[in-house]
């Protein structure tokens, strides 16, 4: 088994972290300057973080505009709720009018034309009598 030389750090390490061994870089500086992958990567980097702040500050933002929209559409259905109990009151007020006359105009013309029919069966009733009386006489007259 491959082992390294430098082994993992674990909680009873006695040297602080940090760098064990102080070492001269600047050696290197001037390649690392050149090394245009990683300049690519870190200009790639910097643009994901734009990237990043944007499309969350866009969230944020959509966020708002759709708490905004459930806003407005709840505010839209509890105010047809409201309009619908209104109508339905004034619906239900206006059919109690409209039975109350109605039966009232029912009731009137049953009077009406109860009277009639009691007026015509007095007449016919009337009539029959005289129509007897007459027939009666008549009789009396031939005999």
């Amino acid at each position: 088994m491959n082992q390294s030389p430098v082994s993992p750090r674990s909680p009873t390490d006695l040297v602080p972290k940090g760098n064990l061994i102080n070492k001269d870089m600047s050696a290197f500086i001037p390649q690392q300057d050149d090394n245009v992958p990683l300049k690519a990567m870190d200009t790639q980097l910097k643009e994901m973080d734009k990237d990043y702040e944007v499309m969350l500050m866009e969230r944020i933002e959509s966020k708002k505009q759709l708490e905004a929209k459930f806003q407005d559409i709840q505010r839209k259905i509890q105010a047809n709720r409201d309009f619908s109990a209104a109508e339905i009151k004034r619906v239900q007020d206006t059919l109690k009018a409209f039975r109350s006359r109605f039966e009232i105009n029912l009731k009137d013309l049953k009077d009406e034309f109860e009277l009639k029919v009691k007026l015509m069966r007095d007449y016919n009733r009337q009539e029959f009598k005289n129509a007897d009386n007459r027939l009666d006489r008549l009789e009396n007259s031939i005999h």
